[in-house]
């Protein structure tokens, strides 16, 4: 499955961003909880020397009970075992006055009075200290979560502007048409990668423009040039048909010749159509009757389908018009007549059907359906032993193309269909 190139950028920063908040978050308030500890050990520890100095001032033992009975925050009791060092932990103690457990840190330290060993108990309660980590995670929490939202709005604003002019650039190759006179405009940026890429696509549409016009000049002069050789040598075959002196040998091979040249003189005029399709010369146009269109040709090709006992039917709304070159509506409808006829088979049908929106027609043929990738391409001919040449259904391609039209072809039910809708 592919994917945008802005939105995999952006997936790998998102989740680079939630990775490091997941670890983030937590390892920030294990850290925060442990420097409170030291905090608070710390001050267990200063709160114990203050007492041993209140202490060391010469208070009796029945002030030490005194002290005991009016403080709850220390306690001086006889030690009951054996106690070396400061030792810290923590202790869950009833708050008569909250009423519910606290949480406390608790130190012991040993100390010696009076000649006797006694244990100094320390606390502090930890409920503040604790919501106020919990209060600071929140906090910290909430500053990732708008950093988190705050790039990926930052970043992916950024990208689209960064990147705007390369989806420009792929906008305008995506509708590249190099038989156009219209060239890709690319934005200025000043981004050096996007600007190199700009300037080697401007430069590589110039090249193969140039080379196009020079191909399409070749064809164009090239079909020109034989117009007037090929108009002599059909000139000169049809006197010497007609001499009376020639052999029945000669005769067929000037009627071959005959052919030949004609197929050459349907090529150069259909190349030179073409040429001046794809120099859209054609500009004018005028509001057509294609059914008076239809009518004109079907007189044309009335005596080909009888010789092959073609029957051709005709279905059309009062009246079909189009907006199309007069000269270009004679072609494609003069050449798909011709495809019809030219690849039927004896006893076959021909079926046309006018509508305001569309044009189709239908015929009998071989039975199965045509390659459509490579039907409407230059010199391709359904029957390779055809003698056309491979360029009817590319000129009425081109003309639909040229008005703006669509082409469709279908087999269905053992007829071949082309069907133009305007």
């Amino acid at each position: 499955m592919r994917k945008k190139l802005l939105n995999k950028t952006l997936g790998a920063n998102l989740l680079f961003s939630m990775v490091l908040m997941v670890i983030a978050a937590p390892s920030f308030y294990i850290i925060t909880q442990k420097l409170y500890l030291a905090e608070i050990d710390e001050t267990l520890l200063l709160k114990n020397t203050e007492i041993l100095n209140e202490l060391k001032k010469g208070k009796s033992e029945e002030e030490l009970l005194l002290l005991n009975r009016f403080n709850k925050d220390f306690k001086i009791e006889a030690a009951s075992f054996s106690l070396s060092k400061d030792s810290f932990f923590f202790q869950m103690s009833y708050d008569s006055i909250l009423k519910e457990n606290e949480h406390y840190r608790i130190l012991k330290s040993p100390i010696k009075l009076y000649g006797k060993d006694f244990i100094l108990t320390a606390k502090i309660s930890l409920l503040e200290s604790e919501d106020f980590q919990e209060n600071v995670a929140l906090l910290f929490t909430a500053i990732l979560l708008f950093l988190f939202f705050g790039f990926y709005l930052i970043t992916r604003w950024q990208s689209q502007k960064l990147w705007k002019p390369f989806y420009h650039a792929l906008e305008e190759i995506e509708h590249i048409e190099i038989d156009k006179q219209r060239m890709p405009e690319f934005k200025t940026t000043n981004i050096e990668e996007f600007a190199r890429l700009n300037q080697a696509m401007e430069q590589w549409m110039k090249k193969n423009k140039a080379i196009f016009d020079s191909h399409r000049e070749f064809i164009d002069n090239a079909a020109h040039e034989l117009q007037t050789p090929l108009a002599v040598f059909q000139g000169k075959i049809d006197i010497l048909i007609q001499r009376p002196d020639i052999t029945e040998g000669q005769s067929e091979i000037l009627n071959e010749l005959n052919q030949a040249i004609g197929r050459m003189n349907k090529l150069n005029k259909n190349l030179l159509l073409l040429s001046k399709l794809e120099s859209n010369q054609f500009i004018e146009t005028s509001e057509i009757d294609l059914n008076e269109v239809v009518q004109r040709q079907l007189m044309f090709f009335k005596e080909q389908a009888l010789s092959k006992s073609i029957s051709i039917d005709i279905a059309s709304d009062a009246a079909v018009k189009v907006k199309c070159n007069g000269l270009l509506a004679e072609v494609f409808i003069s050449n798909l007549f011709l495809n019809a006829l030219k690849y039927n088979v004896v006893n076959g049908i021909i079926s046309v059907k006018l509508s305001q929106h569309s044009f189709a027609i239908s015929n009998s043929g071989i039975a199965q359906a045509l390659d459509e990738d490579q039907l409407f391409k230059r010199f391709t001919k359904i029957n390779p032993s055809s003698d056309g040449n491979g360029l009817g259904l590319s000129i009425v391609c081109k003309i639909v193309e040229l008005n703006g039209w669509k082409i469709q072809y279908k087999f269905k039910h053992s007829l071949h269909s082309f069907e133009i809708y305007f």
